[in-house]
């Protein structure tokens, strides 16, 4: 489907992004959680270094408002782990 592993990740991370950027939950850190899991999940799958994919879904959900307050910020650190 994509040319290799890091373009795949992308392109979950994208979709991810778009997803919470579109969602209207009332508590907004668990919809992000639940958007992100399937990327954490490829992330892990491909073998990807954790702290890369921490940093690029900080960068990427950025965009869309992500507080720290939420929690979700150790949470995907420990979906990580």
């Amino acid at each position: 489907m994509f040319g290799n592993d890091e373009e795949e990740f992308e392109a979950w991370l994208d979709l991810a992004q778009e997803a919470d950027c579109v969602a209207e939950e009332v508590d907004h850190g668990v919809a992000v959680l639940e958007n992100l899991t399937p990327v954490v999940q490829m992330a892990t799958k491909l073998g990807l270094d954790k702290g890369v994919v921490f940093q690029r879904i900080i960068a990427r959900t950025d965009d869309c408002c992500l507080p720290d307050t939420t929690g979700i910020l150790p949470a995907l650190w420990k979906e990580l782990s």
